[in-house]
């Protein structure tokens, strides 16, 4: 199955990050603003898919939604 994430918005995206375990994006100065992970999208999309394939849809929505990051199927 497949999970669309919106994770656009910058207090988004940090608990997005926390959320998937990759701190280090989260905190990362250059990616503060969607400015700049637009330069960067290639490893933050590497980064979501790593985690999402770990899980099962199911999962991975309820861990979005205790994240309050906007998810669906």
């Amino acid at each position: 199955g497949w999970v669309l994430v919106a994770g656009n918005g910058d207090s988004i995206y940090q608990r997005l990050m926390h959320a998937i375990d990759r701190d280090d994006l989260g905190r990362d100065p250059d990616l503060a603003t969607n400015a700049g992970r637009v330069k960067r999208v290639h490893e933050i999309d590497a980064a979501i898919g790593d985690w999402a394939k770990t899980r099962s849809v199911a999962e991975a929505l309820v861990t979005l939604q205790a994240a309050q990051v906007p998810g669906g199927r």
